[in-house]
């Protein structure tokens, strides 16, 4: 999928239906989204603290921690991290953007075959407008507008639209890294529950250094 997919799909998503949260705000990435890997029935965490180091008065560290049982208990920096990093290899890829597209909707290969079509005439006009020295620029770019047009229009309808209003600004952007840093937490926490899900495993004990292996990220279904 080339770029003007991005394109149609921002043209299709530039409404106030891109909001992605009703209820209440969210303090920690993570928080009702991870899974318990303990009871692996797909019980989620919350959120939650400890008191900070010893003479710390009045510090607490975030935590996570399964909402039934007391036997997982996670610090949320690393887990985040390793959760963020995640995200932002994934979206940096240069197939990402095809994550805009429904492969599954009513005429798919229809429009598939009409995009594949377009995209080869572009590149046919391109081809003989370089190599007639009497073409008339003004011609080629008017008849390259009006195929581009026509590519948008199939490229909207192929967008996938509740993954496209998620993903799309983080998708095109020229910095994925700081895209994601720009998305209020309600966006970035909607972006994960898109890709992946997340199993949070118990950490070593003591002061262990903190494995990303307990942190388990399972693309879904066609995402990974």
């Amino acid at each position: 999928m080339d770029e003007a997919t991005w394109r149609a799909a921002k043209h299709v998503l530039e409404d106030e239906s891109r909001a992605t949260s009703r209820g209440p705000g969210r303090r920690w990435l993570l928080s009702g989204i991870a899974r318990c890997g303990v009871c692996d029935d797909g019980t989620t965490v919350t959120s939650g603290s400890r008191g900070g180091p010893k003479g710390t008065r009045g510090l607490t560290a975030p935590l996570y921690r399964c909402r039934k049982m007391k036997h997982l208990a996670r610090g949320t920096q690393p887990i985040d991290l390793t959760v963020e990093e995640y995200v932002i290899r994934r979206l940096s890829r240069s197939d990402a953007v095809d994550l805009l597209v429904d492969e599954t909707a009513p005429r798919a290969e229809e429009l598939w075959a009409k995009a594949v079509a377009l995209r080869s005439r572009i590149r046919s006009l391109t081809d003989e407008f370089a190599d007639d020295d009497d073409a008339d620029a003004a011609v080629f770019k008017a008849a390259i507008r009006r195929i581009k047009a026509r590519l948008a229009d199939v490229e909207a309808q192929m967008a996938h639209l509740q993954r496209a209003r998620i993903l799309v600004d983080i998708v095109t952007a020229e910095d994925c890294a700081k895209a994601w840093k720009d998305l209020t937490l309600d966006r970035q926490r909607a972006v994960v529950e898109t890709l992946a899900t997340v199993t949070l495993l118990p950490g070593r004990p003591g002061r262990a250094p903190f494995d990303p292996r307990t942190v388990r990220i399972e693309p879904l279904q066609g995402l990974g």
